[in-house]
C-alpha cells in the first residue's frame, strides 16, 4: 500500500511540473483531458484479449511544433476458466485478475504545426495481480504487484472544435522493460508481459486564450 502511494505521488509531481513551467514562451498553452479506448497486452501474458482503458491527461503545448504530456490510465483484465474439460480431473474453478496502471510522459512533435503529431517517451506501469482457484473443494488465493519501467511511441491526429475544445484519436505501442516471472502458488506461474498496443480517443480542453 505504501509503495502504491509513493508511485501515485511521483506521477502527480510530474503532472504539476508540466503544468507549472513558468519559463514557457508566451504562445505556450496548457490543457487538460480525459481518454478512453482499448488496450491489448501481448499474447504471452496470462490474461488475454483486449480491455477497455480509461485515463486522464495533462499537457503543455510549448510552441507550434512541440509539446509535453503526462497521462495516467487504468485497465482491468480478467480471464476466467469455470470448469476443466478433462473428466478424470476434479472440477477446477479458476479466476485471475490483473489491474494495470500506466503512467506515461510524452514529448510531442507536430511536423506540420497542426493536426498530425508524433509522440514518444517513457513511464512506469504498476501491475497488480490476484488469483483465486478451487481444487478438490478447497479455495486458494494469492496476490502480487510489480512496478515496471516502460517506453512508448505513437501517432495521433488532433481536431479543434472551437477555441478550447479538441478531440484526438491516437494509437501507441507500449513496451514493458521486464521479463519477471512471479509464482502465484504451487501450481500457477504468472508472466508479467503486458507490452502491447493501445488505441484511445482523447477529449481535451485548453486553458489558454485560443487554439494554436
Amino acid at each position: 500500500m505504501r509503495e502504491q502511494a509513493k508511485w501515485g505521488k511521483g506521477a502527480l509531481s510530474t503532472v504539476v511540473l508540466i503544468l507549472g513551467m513558468a519559463s514557457a514562451p508566451a504562445r505556450a498553452e496548457t490543457w487538460l483531458g480525459v481518454s478512453g479506448g482499448a488496450y491489448e497486452p501481448a499474447e504471452e501474458a496470462t490474461v488475454g484479449g483486449a480491455s477497455q482503458v480509461f485515463g486522464v491527461r495533462a499537457g503543455r503545448r510549448i510552441n507550434s511544433s512541440f509539446g509535453l504530456e503526462a497521462a495516467l490510465s487504468r485497465s482491468d483484465l480478467t480471464d476466467t476458466l469455470e470448469t476443466n474439460d478433462e473428466p478424470d480431473i476434479p472440477t477446477l474453478d479458476f479466476k485471475f485478475e490483473l489491474q494495470i496502471f500506466h503512467f506515461d510522459v510524452s514529448a510531442q512533435w507536430y511536423p506540420w504545426e497542426r493536426g498530425f503529431l508524433v509522440f514518444g517517451g517513457g513511464g512506469m506501469s504498476r501491475l497488480e495481480a490476484q488469483v483465486a482457484y478451487s481444487l478438490f473443494g478447497e479455495t486458494f488465493s494469492d496476490s502480487s504487484a510489480r512496478t515496471i519501467f516502460t517506453g512508448h511511441a505513437g501517432v495521433a491526429y488532433q481536431w479543434n472544435l472551437g477555441d478550447h475544445l479538441f478531440v484526438r484519436p491516437e494509437a501507441r505501442y507500449r513496451y514493458l522493460f521486464s521479463d519477471d516471472v512471479v509464482d502465484q502458488g504451487d501450481n500457477l506461474t504468472v508472466v508479467y508481459d503486458a507490452s502491447g498496443p493501445e488505441a484511445s480517443l482523447v477529449l481535451g480542453w485548453r486553458l489558454g486564450p485560443g487554439k494554436t
